[in-house]
């Protein structure tokens, strides 16, 4: 597959994500069925809404880590807490810490700080199979990470990689 976007640390492909390996998987899949106990990874973060223990089942041990984001529900604002279920040996400094959103471009964007604060714990390189508008590849590209994300959204593409140019 040839590369969408490339640069010195990161690299976007259009199309769906044939990599199972990676040091740091980040992914919040479209849905349950898709399988992700064929990764090979020293960390896995799966945003999971509240379907923790039907991860927990199908990959074993795991610990729910939560974070606190504000987004609009009902024409206001509201404070919302969300799981993530972690896989591997990385612990993040706080649990529920609070990130303020960004102007979404997608759906499901998450805060490129709270990528961060995942993807700092471990040493090693980033996938992200479902990367939307990108924000784990650029708090990967902002630690000097190698990463690489996957979309079959040519529109996120795009944004992704103008987010990685810009930074």
């Amino acid at each position: 597959m040839t590369p969408y976007y490339q640069d010195e640390y990161a690299t976007i492909y259009h199309g769906n994500c044939d990599v199972k390996k990676a040091d740091i998987i980040v992914v919040d899949p479209p849905d349950l069925l898709y399988d992700i106990g064929s990764y090979n990874y020293k960390v896995l973060y799966v945003f999971c809404g509240h379907y923790f223990h039907f991860y927990q089942d199908q990959l074993g041990i795991g610990k729910e880590w939560w974070w606190t984001c504000r987004h609009y529900g009902n024409g206001q604002m509201v404070k919302t807490k969300e799981p993530i279920a972690i896989f591997g040996k990385a612990s993040p400094e706080n649990n529920s810490p609070y990130y303020i959103p960004t102007i979404r471009q997608h759906r499901w964007e998450r805060p490129v700080e709270l990528m961060y604060d995942l993807i700092y714990t471990v040493k090693g390189d980033v996938l992200d199979p479902f990367m939307g508008t990108g924000s784990a590849l650029v708090a990967a590209k902002g630690l000097n990470r190698k990463c690489v994300g996957y979309d079959i959204e040519e529109k996120y593409c795009e944004i992704a990689a103008k987010r990685l140019e810009e930074f």
